[in-house]
Parts: C-alpha cells; structure tokens; sequence
C-alpha cells in the first residue's frame, strides 16, 4: 500500500497537482485587492484603536473591510447613478423560494447574477437589480398545513380559505431576514430594500398583462 501511494506521488498527474497547488497558494497569498483611491487605501489600512487581537485570518478581515467599505460608500448605488451610454439591460432574475434558508447551491447561482449586471455595468449599461421572492406553489402550502394539522382538501375549506391563505402569507417570508444577511455577505449587489413578491396583487396583475400583449 506504501509502495502504491509511491507509485501515485511521482506520477505526472501527481506532479501537475502538487505544482499547481503550490501556484494557487502562491497567488492567494500574494493577493492584493485593487485599490479605488486614498478613501478607500485609508479605510483598509486603517485599524482601530484598543481592538483586541482577533481569530480571524487576515484573508477575512480584509474581505469584512470591503463590505463594509461597500456599504458606507454605497458603491452600489453609486454604480447605478453612473453614465449608462449604451442604455438600460434588463436582468431575468428567477427568485428564489421565500420558504427556506440559503444553501451552496445558492452561492453559485447567486454568484453569477452578481457577476453578468457587474460585467453589463462596466460596458457602459444602466443595470437595476431588483431581488424578489417566489411565495407560491406546494412548499408554502405543505407548511401551512402541517403546522396548522390540516391532512385533505376538506380539512382546508372547514378551516376557511381566507385563514388558510392568511395562514400562508404570515408564514411565507419567516427567513426573509436570514436572506437579508447573507446575499450581502456573498458580496451580491442587489436591491432588496424594494423587493418584488410574486404573492402581491400589483405582481400577479403585471403577469396578466403580459399575457394579455402577446
């Protein structure tokens, strides 16, 4: 068994990784945050006074620093207000479901929303992004029902549709602050202070006026 991890370490494929392993870490070590003038090289470096030693490594300070950066210089906003010469691109963002928390496979998508308005922006487009929550379908009504002890169709009209859809909608936005938290940590320029929320009369009726153009 030694002789085979041996074997494996001097292969080329082993070679390749070990060397490219030591390149990735090289760069991220030598890493350097692109600077945006004397604020904001003064805000980095700056440190406060009688600040204890902190856990953290110095990759996630810095990372703390330009969100927070972000946010007291409203670089979002200021990148909206921007000349758009090429005009308006607008944006298709698929909401996510209200119902649950933020997982990995959120990053990633959320990830590239973030990254094709940036991109848009830099070429010299106006880019609003507006974030929304899905409220409909099965996951709200499973947990209505569920909570409350409703088990068939019957259960819900002796209960009353009425509750029952109140029921949905005081439960549906239940981790809307979680989401809150994280899209900004992930670094997501987006606009959830004027959130969309496809359970809303104004939505529905801009759905049915869609159709109805077509």
């Amino acid at each position: 068994m030694n002789d085979n991890k041996k074997e494996s370490k001097n292969t080329w494929q082993g070679r390749w990784c070990r060397n490219r392993a030591r390149e990735v870490k090289k760069r991220f070590e030598s890493a350097r945050i692109p600077t945006f003038g004397p604020i904001f090289e003064t805000f980095m470096n700056e440190t406060p006074k009688n600040t204890p030693a902190s856990p953290k490594s110095p990759h996630a300070e810095r990372e703390e620093r330009v969100l927070s950066y972000w946010a007291q210089e409203q670089i979002f906003a200021k990148s909206l207000e921007k000349a758009s010469p090429k005009g308006e691109f607008v944006f298709y963002d698929g909401p996510p479901f209200a119902t649950g928390l933020p997982h990995f496979g959120h990053i990633l998508a959320g990830t590239i929303k973030d990254a094709i308005p940036r991109y848009k922006t830099m070429q010299g487009f106006h880019v609003p992004r507006r974030w929304g929550w899905d409220c409909h379908g099965l996951p709200i009504e499973n947990i209505v029902e569920k909570e409350i002890g409703l088990k068939s169709k019957k259960d819900i009209l002796d209960y009353g549709i009425d509750r029952f859809n109140q029921a949905a909608q005081d439960t549906v936005l239940r981790y809307a602050h979680v989401w809150e938290e994280q899209v900004p940590r992930v670094g997501r320029w987006v606009d959830m202070k004027n959130e969309y929320r496809t359970m809303d009369a104004s939505y529905t009726e801009s759905v049915w006026w869609v159709f109805k153009q077509l």
